[in-house]
């Protein structure tokens, strides 16, 4: 399995996007972006831990990606590209 079939795994069994968090009496609360449920399952968890790990070579890509783009612009990566910015 590649590194990028592994992560579409992670995420589609991960709780569903966007997410938030939120600090009381000095406590952190992940949960979903209007509030309804929290994120927190095992899978969840293993999708935080493998992001984080992964991140920065995901980042690596996107600028390689960028970088090629204003070489030989292409409308599926510009579209790509921009909506990275609307997270």
């Amino acid at each position: 399995m590649t590194t990028l079939e592994r992560l579409k795994q992670l995420e589609a069994k991960a709780t569903p996007g966007l997410w938030a968090y939120a600090i009381e009496s000095g406590d952190y609360f992940l949960m979903t972006a209007d509030y309804t449920n929290n994120v927190g399952s095992d899978e969840d968890v293993e999708f935080i831990a493998e992001m984080r790990n992964v991140l920065p070579k995901l980042l690596a890509v996107v600028e390689a990606a960028a970088e090629l783009e204003e070489l030989y612009p292409y409308v599926k990566l510009r579209k790509a590209l921009a909506e990275l910015e609307t997270v």
